[in-house]
């Protein structure tokens, strides 16, 4: 039997900005320029980093590679860019709930990503991600984290939250995978 699988056929896209500008409008109407007049390329199988002090734009940047809408004007030549079928995107702070396994917040996170997959293909989907994540062993231990009473609820560890956030990111089957701060 054929199952689906993470990998995606095709050759990865080529993203390409030319003079990138990014203002978000103030409440006095003037607007701040955010991004400004930035070109870069990045490459199938590049590995970019963006580093820097707070307020350098570096997450504009990462919201807009991450095809996230944007609540200010964009502007830019843009010869390729990300497209959001094909760019998974980790955010900087996990919101799983602590109650449920690894297993299952992957499992329904398939079945929005992948409505028309059967359920035995969700499984090897979901079970290929916990794989390549390095969460086979804990998969079914809780996810455990913050409660709302402020006291930790005993379950994964940080680092293993962060790669179960990659985890439900891979399930997208991005081309591209952008992570803010994924350490």
């Amino acid at each position: 039997a054929s199952h689906a699988s993470l990998a995606r056929a095709g050759e990865p896209p080529h993203i390409q900005y030319r003079n990138l500008t990014y203002r978000e409008a103030t409440p006095c109407g003037a607007g701040v320029t955010i991004v400004n007049n930035v070109s870069f390329d990045i490459l199938p199988r590049d590995l970019v980093a963006l580093v820097g002090m707070p307020g350098n734009g570096a997450k504009a940047l990462l919201n807009i590679l991450g095809a996230w809408k944007m609540p200010g004007e964009l502007t830019a030549t843009a010869v390729a860019e990300a497209r959001p079928q094909v760019v998974g995107y980790v955010a900087q702070e996990d919101v799983f709930s602590p109650i449920e396994s690894p297993r299952e917040i992957l499992m329904y996170a398939a079945r929005f990503l992948h409505p028309g997959a059967t359920p035995a293909a969700r499984w090897h989907l979901v079970s290929e991600a916990l794989e390549l994540v390095g969460l086979t062993e804990p998969q079914f231990t809780l996810n455990g984290g913050p409660q709302m009473s402020g006291r930790p609820m005993a379950g994964l560890t940080p680092p293993q939250r962060r790669r179960l956030s990659i985890a439900t990111a891979l399930l997208k089957r991005p081309h591209v995978l952008v992570l803010d701060e994924p350490t």
